[in-house]
């Protein structure tokens, strides 16, 4: 009997190794695993959108131009930190607009729209203040679009939009309060 106590215990020790190693490793994974992550936040500071983007990806937040009326794309690249604003797009002439580029930009007219290209303005935060009717801003990301007027209370409210490297943990808690 003594004998097959000892080789219990050993199977019971085993177990135990091994839970806490898988423990560990799992933990080594969640907070050891960096990656750039596009945070958007409402003005009480409450993350409303977290997602993990690659550096080099570009999202597009779309709007309605408060004068000309019609649609307007600011397209912003990731970068270590920062959006970089790289383009804008619009479909027609019209006050408020720019007509021309600035020194170091182009300007080109591609399927009836209006491009201007070369910004390589660096933005550690880049806020939209949001409203609920006339503007209708839109975040388009990859192929997902966003109605930002969903994460705020009140018109005019701002949201801010940032890069920042994180761990795979903030993306679970931020999943998880969502389904909440």
């Amino acid at each position: 009997m003594c004998g097959g106590e000892d080789v219990n215990m050993k199977k019971s020790r085993g177990r135990a190794s091994l839970f806490v190693f898988l423990l560990m490793a799992a933990a080594g994974i969640l907070y050891g695993v960096r990656q750039q992550y596009l945070t958007v936040t409402d003005e009480r500071g409450t993350v409303v959108y977290l997602r993990p983007v690659k550096l080099g990806e570009r999202y597009t937040v779309r709007f309605i131009h408060s004068v000309a009326r019609r649609p307007v794309d600011e397209i912003y690249e990731i970068a270590p930190g920062c959006s970089i604003l790289r383009e804008t797009v619009y479909d027609m002439m019209g006050a408020g607009l720019p007509t021309e580029p600035l020194d170091g930009q182009t300007f080109t007219v591609e399927d009836g729209a209006y491009h201007i290209r070369g910004f390589h303005l660096r933005l550690p935060a880049v806020t939209y203040r949001i409203s609920k009717v006339v503007a209708d801003h839109t975040l388009c990301v990859g192929k997902d679009e966003f109605r930002l007027k969903q994460w705020v209370f009140a018109p005019g409210k701002p949201l801010t939009f940032t890069v920042h490297e994180g761990n795979l943990c903030e993306l679970l808690k931020f999943k998880c309060r969502s389904m909440l």
